[in-house]
């Protein structure tokens, strides 16, 4: 077979058909920036180790001032910040430590959502009781056309480097309702039921919905979204529950999206164990299974279970092999995935999730040299 462009591989593996060869990524992270530029003094991770997915897109900051003074004793409107490093202002909380350059926070602190830290009573809707607390809440205008007009350039000169057009990782209905609410709260929210609940999830997969149809208007091949629904040895929620409230809106988010790109890709992110509700995820029209902890579930089962319907992105061991395997173990781990998660196709390999210390140069170094070998 002959070569093929770094976006046609990863389109080609994420259709479940068979690439010229796996294609490979691993998320960038401040433990992977420091290993590189340590021993090799690149700055990018992902031009030095030639990864197949190099650059995510994303949707502008946003320009609304939104007055949370309400939900946070110490807390000054402000005019929000301008794009301070070309990132999005997305609604991901990815570090719990404010700071005035995070990506996806106002100048105070507190994303433009309201939520100022995933720590113990910070959630902004926390004392929620009436839906008329619902229809005071400042939302935000992730919707808003002005935040998407920069994208169809960036997808389409993406694209002509060789490269997919993937969006940045936006987390789906649960994970923001509970970072809104307390996860406690929610979690209580879908067993008891208060009467602002169904408004609530409404309108947050609303919101969810738009950011998806922006990206796929804006030409993406993959739209990354997702929710972390487990732990290591189980869902956080009984399946059914999830079926009864979120399961409806996660196929409105994926709708939203293909109804205006057809064949766009939903990647869908979770950590944990989530196999009762694969099926489910499949038939809402999900692609692509992201993470895939090999620690939670047997990826090759998987493979062998769902793996005419479903493609996986992901598979090796963070927490395990990488952090604490030995080079030999990193390369040993990649080749089974690929003679089996690989097999046909339906595969792009990395790390299920960002490199952390301990993870030792070594394994990377084995990690990316296993792949190539195949």
């Amino acid at each position: 077979m002959s070569s093929m462009t770094k976006r046609e591989r990863v389109l080609t593996a994420f259709s479940r058909r068979t690439p010229d060869k796996v294609p490979k990524w691993i998320q960038s992270g401040t433990h992977l920036s420091k290993l590189v530029k340590e021993n090799t003094g690149a700055d990018k991770p992902d031009e030095y180790f030639d990864m197949d997915i190099q650059q995510l897109v994303h949707y502008q900051p946003t320009k609304k001032q939104s007055d949370f003074s309400k939900y946070y004793p110490d807390y000054s409107p402000v005019t929000p910040l301008e794009n301070l490093d070309g990132a999005s202002n997305t609604a991901q909380v990815t570090d719990f430590k404010p700071r005035r350059k995070q990506r996806g926070f106002l100048s105070n602190g507190v994303n433009e959502w309201g939520i100022k830290s995933l720590q113990g009573g910070s959630a902004p809707m926390r004392d929620f009781r009436t839906i008329d607390d619902l229809y005071e809440y400042p939302f935000p205008d992730v919707g808003a056309s002005y935040r998407y007009e920069h994208l169809p350039k960036e997808v389409k000169e993406i694209k002509e480097k060789g490269l997919p057009a993937v969006s940045g990782y936006e987390c789906g209905t649960f994970e923001q309702l509970w970072a809104l609410r307390g996860m406690e709260n929610f979690l209580a929210d879908l067993l008891y039921e208060p009467e602002f609940l169904p408004p609530l999830i409404e309108k947050v997969s609303d919101l969810k919905a738009q950011i998806a149809a922006g990206y796929a208007k804006a030409g993406v091949d993959i739209i990354w979204t997702g929710d972390d629904l487990g732990s290591e040895r189980a869902m956080l929620m009984a399946p059914d529950l999830w079926r009864k409230h979120l399961k409806s809106w996660v196929k409105k988010i994926v709708q939203s999206a293909k109804k205006v790109k057809p064949d766009v890709l939903i990647a869908f992110h979770s950590d944990g164990y989530i196999e009762p509700i694969i099926p489910d995820l499949i038939e809402v029209g999900v692609d692509i299974l992201q993470a895939v902890q090999p620690e939670c579930m047997d990826v090759a089962k998987l493979k062998e279970k769902y793996g005419d319907k479903l493609s996986f992105w992901g598979t090796i061991g963070t927490q395990s092999t990488m952090a604490f395997g030995t080079p030999e173990e990193v390369k040993r781990e990649v080749k089974e995935r690929i003679m089996t998660v690989g097999k046909g196709g339906g595969l792009c390999i990395g790390p299920s999730h960002t490199l952390e210390p301990p993870t030792p140069w070594e394994n990377i170094v084995a990690f990316f040299e296993a792949v190539e070998v195949g």
